[in-house]
């Protein structure tokens, strides 16, 4: 045989003087100097246009049974940019260069920053359009109906969390995992908080957080969702668009299939307003997809990326309001809570947690009907001795606090303290 043609996104060429016994990486490299393309660009040949059905590159012409005027596929990677792809520019200072890859999709892509419809491939169908061009184009809508159907917090712990801001004069975010128990009807209840280290929204390195995760597991508990104490503002916004990404995030370490809640905390005037809501689904997979950025860090809107459109009440917007993305979740107080919420919380620059905390609680044993396990069923006071005592002796000590029966030794070792 003489002749073999090779084609790929940028044409097709004929190579000449092919003999039975050349390898396929010959013809391959023969290729790429024929389209005058880097050996690294080229992926492989194929015998279909998709690139399903590869020829080995140890093989000769015989062996793939390749004739005279055979056609296959030169697979080159998708970001190479071809020499009829490339365009100049004129700088700020007088040179001409080439276009980066980016700005020559900005231009010539299907979308702005995409690629071609035919550097993605050679035939499309109006069906094919459609399909690739609905996964750009979100019609904005407002989620009818949360996951989770109501969310009761212990009224002990809400008033906890709410006392510290008030202290705090709302001066600043207060943020704190919520961990609780969800029943079959969806309904979500909340039993402790556990503020992790943090600046503002900015949650830091945290060396108790695998502690708090095994503990809240041993004690039945799991994570629901996240509380945020906002600062005073003079308006009636909910969230900003940098708020909403912010708690999106934690969102994102969530089991998917179990309800995430947001608890929201502020001062309306001189009384506390607590409300709690879900983030939409919607929003969850725009965010994923890179689709929708923080416009600013007061801005109630979220911008849309140039490659993507929002259609928002029947129109193209460039901008969304935060609040199709929430949706309203009924809070209640009926919960009935077996913790108690007297040792100082982790974390916090008001009391910091000591061993004289502990002994001070212990003290108030058979006093108001106080008992040894009642006390101890306290979230931060089990963490805290998982610092002291280590993490599987206080896990031990939990399993005794459940079943209402601590061992003799763990009451010695903490009288003892």
């Amino acid at each position: 045989m003489d002749i073999v043609r090779i084609t790929s996104k940028a044409g097709t060429k004929r190579l000449y003087d092919i003999k039975s016994t050349c390898k396929i990486k010959q013809i391959l490299e023969k290729s790429c100097q024929e389209f005058n393309l880097d050996f690294k660009d080229c992926y492989y040949l194929s015998f279909d246009p998709q690139g399903k059905e590869i020829l080995n590159q140890d093989f000769t012409v015989r062996k793939c049974k390749l004739s005279n005027g055979s056609r296959m596929y030169l697979q080159i990677g998708d970001d190479v940019i071809l020499n009829n792809q490339v365009e100049k520019k004129i700088t700020k200072d007088g040179n001409i260069v080439n276009k980066t890859l980016e700005e020559i999709y900005f231009k010539q892509g299907f979308r702005p920053g995409l690629q071609s419809l035919s550097t993605i491939k050679n035939q499309w169908t109006l069906t094919d359009f459609k399909l690739m061009d609905n996964q750009f184009e979100y019609v904005i809508k407002a989620q009818k109906e949360s996951i989770c159907k109501k969310l009761n917090i212990a009224p002990d712990l809400a008033n906890d969390f709410q006392s510290y801001l008030r202290k705090q004069s709302f001066h600043q975010y207060r943020l704190g995992y919520l961990y609780g128990t969800v029943d079959e009807n969806k309904v979500v209840n909340v039993f402790n908080i556990y503020e992790p280290c943090q600046e503002n929204l900015e949650i830091l390195e945290d060396p108790n957080l695998l502690k708090v995760e095994k503990l809240a597991q041993e004690l039945k508990l799991v994570r629901v969702g996240c509380i945020l104490g906002i600062p005073l503002r003079n308006d009636e916004t909910l969230f900003t668009g940098s708020e909403l990404l912010s708690l999106a995030l934690l969102q994102f370490e969530h089991n998917e299939k179990q309800p995430f809640v947001i608890i929201r905390v502020t001062m309306d005037k001189s009384n506390v307003q607590m409300d709690s809501f879900e983030l939409s689904q919607q929003f969850i997979e725009m965010i994923k997809k890179g689709a929708i950025i923080e416009e600013g860090n007061v801005s109630t809107n979220l911008k849309v990326e140039q490659q993507f459109t929002a259609i928002v009440e029947g129109k193209k917007a460039e901008n969304v309001d935060v609040n199709f993305f929430l949706t309203n979740v009924p809070i209640g107080y009926e919960c009935d809570s077996k913790f108690v919420y007297k040792f100082p919380k982790f974390n916090r620059n008001d009391d910091i947690p000591t061993v004289q905390h502990v002994k001070n609680q212990l003290r108030e044993i058979n006093r108001q009907g106080w008992t040894f396990e009642s006390l101890l069923l306290d979230f931060h006071l089990l963490l805290f001795l998982m610092t002291f005592i280590g993490d599987e002796e206080t896990l031990e000590l939990v399993r005794g606090v459940l079943d209402n029966n601590v061992s003799y030794g763990h009451k010695i070792l903490l009288q003892n303290f």
